[in-house]
C-alpha cells in the first residue's frame, strides 16, 4: 500500500512539474523580446538596474559611467515621489474601508469597517510598505511593470518585497489581468538547505550538503517559485492546509525538475502591476518608451557639449616645433608645426554651444512631460492667492493625462494589496470583532467577513475625481440663466446623486453623511409637519379656536 501511495505521488508531482515547467516555457518566450528592451531603459533612467538579470547584491557605479545628463533618472525620481506623496502618503489617510452596498445602511458596520481601516494604515506605516512601494513605482515609471510581494505572519503582520524586474515573469489569466508569476531563485546548497527542507532536496544537493569541503559548496543553483491560481480539480475544497488552498505556491529545482515545496495562500501574495497596457500582453509600457529617444539624443548632446566647454576652457594649442618639452598642456590637445613666427595660438575652439544648450533644454522638456513632472510639481506652484476655480482649471488637463495609469493602479495595485492586507489582519485577530451582519457563509460554507469597498482619498486621487465636479460646474454656469425663465430644466439632471457624488470627490468623509433611506425619512418628516403646519393656517380662527 505504501509502495503504491508513493507512486501515485510521485507521478502526481511528476504530472504537476510537467505541467508548471510548459507554462515557465512560454512566460519566458513572451518575456523575452522585453528584456533586451529593459536594459536600454535601465542605462538611462535606473543605472543602478544595469543588470536587469543577475544579482545586484554588491553596489555598483558601472551603469553610471556612460550616463551624461540625469534628466530621465530625475525625472522618473520625481514621477515616484509625487505618487508616494500625492497618492499614497504615509503621513495622511490615503484610504479606506467602506462596507459594501448590503451594509450600508448598518450604522455598526460603518464604524467597524472605519476602525479596520485606521488599524491598516498604522499597519502599513509600521511595515516596510513605503518603502518597497517607492522601489515598485521606480520600475512602474522606468520599465512599465513592476512587482511586489505581500507576506504576513504574527511576528511581521505585513511583510513587502518589490521583486527586481528581469527576476519574474507573468502570464494574464482571461480577464487581461496577471494571475501567474513565476520567480526565478538562486541558492547555494547551505542556503537551499536553510529555506527548504533537506529531505525534499533533490539528491544532487544532498550529497553536498553531507561533504562541507566540498568544492561544490559555493554552487549556485537555480530554482523556480511559481504562485497561479488552482484549479478545482487540483485541491479538496473541505482542507485548508497549503496544497489545498485556492492560490497554488510551488517551488521547483530547476536542473533535475524537483518538486521541493508545495504550499498556498488564500489570496494572490504577488501583485503584478502595469503603466499602461501593451495589447494584450502581460507587461506595459511607461513614460521611458515615449522618452528613451530623447534620453539618448540628450545624451549625447551633453558629452559633445562638455567636450566643446573642455576645449574651450582649455583649447587646442599650435606650437612650434621646437618648443617641444618647454610647454606644459597636459589637459590640451598639442600639435608641433614649423612656424616662421614662432607664435602660439589656439586651433578648432570655435563652436556654438548656446545652439546646443537649445536642443538639450528641448529635449530635456520633453522627458518632464513623459514623466509628468508638471503634474507633480503644480502643487508647490499653487498660491494662497489662486482662487479654487482657479487651481482647478491649472490642475484638471494634466490630471487628466494621468488619469489612465491611476485606473491601472487602483484596479491593479493598491486594490489587490489592499484585500490581501485586509484578509491577512484579519486572520491574525488583528482587527476587532465585526458585527454580527458583516458575517456571511461564504461558497464553501465558512463563515467569512464581507469584503470591504475601497475608497482613495489622497489628493491626487480627489483631484482626479473633482474633474467631474468641474463639468458640473460648467454646465450650471451655461445653464443658470436658463434655469432663471424656466427652473424645469432643472429636471434633467439628479439633484441627489450629484451632491452626494460632489461631496465624496472632495473628500468629504462617508460616515458624514446620513444614508438614501435616512434622507427620505427626513424628508417625508418635513413634508409632514409643513401639511400640518398649512392645515392649521388654513383653519384660520376657526382651527385655532378648536385647537383652544
Amino acid at each position: 500500500m505504501t509502495n503504491t501511495n508513493t507512486t501515485d505521488s510521485n507521478a502526481r508531482k511528476k504530472a504537476l512539474t510537467d505541467r508548471i515547467m510548459l507554462r515557465w516555457q512560454a512566460a519566458q518566450a513572451e518575456r523575452g523580446p522585453w528584456l533586451g528592451l529593459w536594459q536600454q531603459m535601465a542605462d538611462y533612467v535606473r543605472p543602478n538596474r544595469s543588470t536587469v538579470k543577475g544579482r545586484m547584491d554588491a553596489p555598483s557605479l558601472a551603469g553610471f559611467e556612460s550616463v551624461f545628463d540625469g534628466t530621465a533618472i530625475s525625472a522618473n525620481m520625481t514621477l515616484a515621489s509625487g505618487c508616494m506623496s500625492r497618492l499614497t502618503p504615509a503621513q495622511t489617510p490615503w484610504f479606506a474601508f467602506d462596507p459594501p452596498r448590503e451594509l450600508r445602511q448598518s450604522d455598526a458596520a460603518k464604524r467597524w469597517y472605519a476602525e479596520c481601516s485606521e488599524i491598516a494604515l498604522e499597519a502599513l506605516a509600521t511595515s516596510n510598505f513605503y518603502t518597497e512601494l517607492h522601489e515598485a513605482y521606480l520600475d512602474r515609471g522606468a520599465f512599465g511593470t513592476c512587482c511586489l510581494h505581500v507576506e504576513g505572519t504574527m511576528k511581521h503582520p505585513l511583510n513587502f518585497k518589490a521583486h527586481d524586474i528581469g527576476t519574474y515573469a507573468f502570464l494574464n489569466g482571461a480577464d487581461g489581468m496577471v494571475d501567474t508569476v513565476f520567480r526565478e531563485l538562486t541558492y547555494t546548497a547551505r542556503e537551499a538547505a536553510q529555506v527548504y527542507e533537506v529531505k525534499e532536496l533533490p539528491e544532487c544537493l544532498q550529497r553536498v550538503l553531507l561533504e562541507p569541503g566540498s568544492s561544490q559548496q559555493g554552487e549556485r543553483h537555480d530554482f523556480l517559485h511559481v504562485i497561479y491560481p488552482r484549479e478545482d480539480a487540483e485541491r479538496d475544497g473541505s482542507k485548508m492546509d497549503g496544497a489545498n488552498k485556492p492560490i497554488a505556491s510551488v517551488h521547483i529545482h530547476v536542473k533535475t525538475r524537483t518538486i521541493v515545496r508545495v504550499g498556498g495562500y488564500e489570496e494572490m501574495p504577488t501583485i503584478g502591476s502595469r503603466y499602461l497596457r501593451w495589447g494584450t500582453g502581460a507587461y506595459g509600457i511607461c513614460p521611458t518608451w515615449q522618452a528613451l529617444p530623447e534620453a539618448r539624443q540628450l545624451n549625447e548632446l551633453q558629452k559633445n557639449l562638455d567636450v566643446l566647454a573642455e576645449v574651450a576652457a582649455f583649447p587646442r594649442l599650435l606650437l612650434p616645433d621646437d618648443m617641444e618639452g618647454e610647454v606644459d598642456l597636459r589637459a590640451t590637445g598639442t600639435t608641433y608645426f614649423k612656424d616662421p613666427n614662432r607664435v602660439p595660438r589656439e586651433w578648432l575652439t570655435q563652436g556654438r554651444y548656446d545652439v546646443g544648450l537649445d536642443r538639450v533644454k528641448a529635449r530635456q522638456e520633453a522627458i518632464k512631460s513623459a514623466f509628468h513632472v508638471e503634474l507633480f510639481q503644480m502643487w508647490a506652484a499653487i498660491t494662497k492667492q489662486m482662487t479654487a476655480y482657479e487651481v482647478g482649471e491649472r490642475a484638471q488637463e494634466k490630471v487628466e493625462l494621468f488619469s489612465p495609469t491611476f485606473t491601472l493602479l487602483s484596479t491593479e495595485m493598491y486594490g489587490p494589496i489592499l484585500r490581501r492586507v485586509f484578509s491577512l489582519l484579519m486572520r491574525q485577530g488583528v482587527f476587532p470583532m465585526p458585527p454580527e451582519e458583516a458575517v456571511h457563509q461564504n461558497e464553501r460554507g465558512m463563515w467569512a467577513v464581507s469584503d470591504p469597498k475601497l475608497r482613495y482619498t489622497s489628493r491626487l486621487a480627489l483631484a482626479l475625481k473633482a474633474v467631474n465636479n468641474q463639468a458640473l460646474n460648467r454646465v450650471l454656469g451655461m445653464m443658470g440663466p436658463v434655469m432663471q425663465f424656466n427652473p424645469a430644466v432643472a429636471d434633467n439632471l439628479n439633484w441627489d446623486v450629484a451632491m452626494r457624488d460632489i461631496a465624496l470627490n472632495e473628500g468629504v468623509p462617508v460616515e458624514w453623511m446620513p444614508s438614501e433611506d435616512e434622507v427620505g425619512q427626513l424628508r417625508k418628516a418635513r413634508a409632514e409637519a409643513q401639511m400640518q403646519a398649512e392645515g392649521m393656517a388654513a383653519g384660520g380662527p376657526q382651527g385655532a379656536g378648536g385647537a383652544k
